[in-house]
């Protein structure tokens, strides 16, 4: 795509804003690679301005997207510092439009994974450790249509993360059988006790370093990745509390102002 770098710079602009953001019309026959370019263009803009990449997440787009928008494959976006809210500290809702916040399992990663047939037991064998985590996804699209290269480029502008808990060793925990219940003002929304990822939450951090080693890139040492979510997501206003309590890799929190 001859024009990443201008896309992704207007791309950038306009999320510096709370408002909707457009297809990437001028571009009609712009495909998932195309939106993993721009996605590529913007985060190596970020680093320039001295965001520090910090991991990436899965994101099965079933859930997140109209149905009528064609898909075969999970999405995945990266992560800086920037995007991380700290526990604690409060998210600035007017700096986003329609946030909604998804539980995640978030796979603490001890050594690179850089082989094109990593299995989920490689990532198994790779991670120290595991989180409870919470996902903000601020769908600005004003379309309803898109198509996957839209979702890839716009989410990764608008993401934001929190973790919460201490570590989990991978040993001590059952993920496949793990549920989660979802709060919003102190009150159970859902529970989550199915992956949007079919099998163990591993098998989709696998499915990212295949997809990346394709790219000709990797999950490094000390990323953190976050699996692709549970079942289950609550919109959030100024004022609001979002908890997720994991049975078993403890609870995190995340407060709206």
């Amino acid at each position: 795509m001859s024009d990443a770098n201008e896309t992704a710079a207007w791309l950038r602009d306009a999320a510096r804003g709370a408002g909707p953001i457009d297809l990437l019309t001028p571009h009609p026959s712009l495909d998932l690679d195309d939106g993993y370019l721009i996605q590529d263009r913007m985060l190596d803009d970020r680093c320039r301005n001295g965001e520090v990449l910090v991991g990436a997440a899965v994101a099965a787009i079933g859930r997140t997207t109209p149905p009528a928008m064609p898909a075969d494959e999970p999405l995945y976006r990266w992560l800086t510092d920037a995007m991380h809210v700290d526990a604690g500290t409060a998210l600035a809702r007017s700096s986003l439009l329609r946030p909604r916040v998804r539980p995640e399992i978030a796979f603490i990663v001890d050594r690179d994974l850089d082989d094109p047939a990593t299995s989920a037991a490689d990532v198994m064998a790779a991670c120290t450790a595991v989180l409870p985590a919470l996902v903000v996804v601020d769908y600005r699209l004003r379309q309803p249509v898109v198509r996957p290269a839209d979702v890839v480029a716009v989410c990764a502008a608008t993401s934001r993360f929190v973790l919460g808990g201490l570590p989990v060793d991978l040993d001590d925990v059952d993920l496949r059988t793990s549920h989660c219940v979802l709060e919003h003002n102190g009150a159970a929304v859902t529970t989550a006790t199915d992956a949007e990822l079919p099998g163990h939450p591993a098998d989709a951090v696998a499915w990212l370093v295949r997809r990346l080693v394709s790219r000709g890139e990797c999950v490094e040492s000390g990323m953190v990745v976050l699996s692709g979510g549970l079942r289950g997501s609550v919109a959030v206003d100024a004022g609001d509390t979002v908890t997720a309590r994991f049975d078993r890799i403890g609870d995190v929190q995340l407060w709206c102002r």
